[in-house]
């Protein structure tokens, strides 16, 4: 899941659960620390001489099947696993709250829209469509 509108379609497609780890990546909640980075904007302040700079914070984000979890929790890489998984900067994004604050508005936009009045109704009341295009861009 990426997006609230992921949650939503999975409960329509009559989903039972959803993983949602990758969403919820980079919140405080999360293991490790802030990591801020500083990078060049490209502009100038004349007033100070001196370039503009701007502050980029991320958390260190891994799946559990990555090299980096089997060092930190198996007692290294055995030789006979393989590292499926993958070890990424995250942009942080504050409280897990406000991810599920966007999930459960999500739900409840995507009820309103299907007529669901509960999540059990998802699937009787949401039809699928495939499509092609999914952004308008203006």
């Amino acid at each position: 899941m990426r997006t609230p509108g992921d949650v939503a379609k999975a409960f329509a497609a009559n989903s039972d659960i959803v993983m949602i780890g990758g969403m919820l990546a980079g919140t405080d909640e999360m293991e490790g620390d802030v990591i801020s980075k500083f990078y060049l904007t490209g502009e100038y302040d004349v007033k100070n001489n001196k370039p503009l700079v701007e502050e980029k914070k991320f958390k260190v984000w891994f799946g559990m099947s990555s090299e980096t979890a089997q060092e930190k929790y198996m007692a290294g890489m055995k030789e006979y696993r393989t590292s499926e998984g993958r070890t990424e900067e995250v942009p942080y994004i504050g409280p897990v709250q406000n991810v599920i604050n966007d999930i459960l508005g999500g739900l409840r936009s995507a009820g309103t829209y299907i007529g669901a009045k509960g999540m059990k109704q998802f699937g009787k009341c949401a039809t699928l469509l495939r499509v092609t295009k999914q952004h308008n861009r203006f």
